[in-house]
This record gives C-alpha cells, structure tokens and sequence, in this order.
C-alpha cells in the first residue's frame, strides 16, 4: 500500500502539519473460528515493510521535512520490518448486525509486534471496544454509547516506537482516517449516537465524538479533547452495512464523509 497522508505532530517549525509518502508491504494470514451466533474469535500473523519518506514535488501539500527533523522522528530514518501477531474476540448480541437492533457488541484485541533485520523495535498493541445499542422508542429506535479504547506499550525503551505505529482512532469522525491526528500511548474516542429507521435499508443517525489521547492514564481529561458532531444516512442490509453518507462539524472544521461497502472504522 503507498500513499500520501498527513501527520500532525509539530516538532520545529511554526507549522502545525506536514505531509508525508508511506510505503507499506503487508503479508498476512488470518485464522477464524466462530463457535456460535455470539461469537468470534480471529488469530492474525503478518510481517510488514515500511517505508517513509518526503512526497515528490507534485505535492501541493507541505511537505514532511519542512515541518520535523526527520533526524528525531522515529520510523523515518530507515524502514520498519515487523512481525506481528495478533488474537482478537468479539461478543454480539444483537440479533441483526446491519440493521438496527438491540443488544451489546464487544470487540478486543491484543498483538505483540517484533521487528526483525535489523529492527530492534518490540511493542505490545491492545484495544477494547464497547457498543451498547438501547431502545428508547418501540425496539428500533436506539441510543448508542460507545467507548473505544487502544494503546501501545513499548517493550524496548532503548528504541522509541515508530510514529506511524502509535494507535490510529479510525472511529473518531471529525478527521479524515488518511491523518495521524492526535495520538500517544492511550487513546479513548467516547461516542453517542441516536439512531432512527427511515424507509426499508435506511435508517438516519445522530452523532457526538470525543477524542482523548494521553502519555498516561492519569492524564486523560475531556477539557483538552476535540470534537465531532452531525447527521447521517445509512444503507444496510440485515447483516451488514452497505453505505453510509455524514455531514460533520466539530473543532476541527466541517467534513463530508460517503463510505461505500462494508465499514473499517474498527481497529
């Protein structure tokens, strides 16, 4: 996977942004087991190359190297070569995973990433994810509180962990997921959402995001956060979902965000 995405973690200049070119081989192979309608449970192993460096010219964007010095940021020097194994669980009771349904989804995870090659770096990576899907009007008219939680853990202080490899808060909506926002060691983004049917396969939402991002866990706090709030449509079929279209403001400007086929907004 190449690409062209945006980091914001000023380091030397009066910029707040730079942009940056990423070039990421991935090998992987996931094992599944689903034991009952509840239940499921996935083993990922894979081995990833990656590769940063400054974008060409023809990027109006400015540019990484104007913004940091490349000589302090971790992961730009030379590539990244990482083992990574992961297992992973989810819990659902809900009785329609697509459309809306009552019921609890849980998500969990926990990988540890080895690097190898000359690679030094050895991390341990952990998430939770919490949905909690309560009617308030007939059974299809929901309120959603959502919390989801990750974090990384260096296991070898004596080499710093790779930028791009802290937690990526894919679920908060107010900035588009090609950016590294906010990130450190602990990330919450808390979430309420209502939830309405409109026509068969579509139901409209309501949403607030937060985005909490700390070094440690006693540091957390909402005065610092930013924020996402708008309205959205969603087409689905009783299993998944098949688009879904949002207008978002929040702190950090408006957006517009269409996402066809099955959502990745899931770390």
């Amino acid at each position: 996977m190449t690409g062209v995405q945006t980091c914001a973690l000023p380091i030397y200049t009066d910029f707040d942004n730079g942009a940056y070119f990423q070039r990421r081989e991935n090998i992987q192979l996931t094992f599944s087991l689903r034991p009952s309608a509840k239940w499921k449970f996935l083993s990922t192993n894979s081995y990833q190359k990656r590769t940063i460096t400054d974008p060409d010219p023809s990027v109006e964007e400015q540019h990484m190297g104007a913004v940091f010095d490349l000589n302090k940021l971790p992961g730009v020097q030379e590539p990244t070569k990482q083992l990574y194994n992961e297992i992973s669980a989810r819990f659902d009771t809900r009785r329609y995973g697509g459309s809306l349904s009552k019921g609890v989804n849980l998500e969990g995870y926990a990988g540890l990433s080895s690097g190898i090659d000359g690679d030094d770096s050895q991390f341990l990576r952990t998430g939770v994810d919490l949905a909690v899907y309560i009617p308030v009007i007939k059974q299809n008219r929901l309120i959603v509180p959502r919390i989801v939680f990750d974090m990384v853990e260096n296991l070898n202080n004596g080499v710093p962990i790779a930028f791009a490899e802290y937690p990526r808060q894919l679920t908060f909506r107010g900035i588009s997921t090609r950016k590294i926002f906010r990130t450190d060691e602990f990330s919450f983004v808390p979430s309420l959402e209502y939830q309405w049917p409109l026509v068969y396969n579509a139901s409209g939402h309501l949403f607030v995001d937060y985005l909490i991002v700390a070094e440690d866990l006693g540091d957390l706090s909402l005065s610092d956060s930013v924020w996402a709030a708008g309205i959205g449509i969603d087409l689905h079929s009783i299993d998944s979902r098949l688009a879904r279209l949002e207008f978002i403001s929040g702190s950090e400007g408006f957006r517009f965000n269409l996402t066809v086929g099955q959502a990745q907004a899931t770390n």
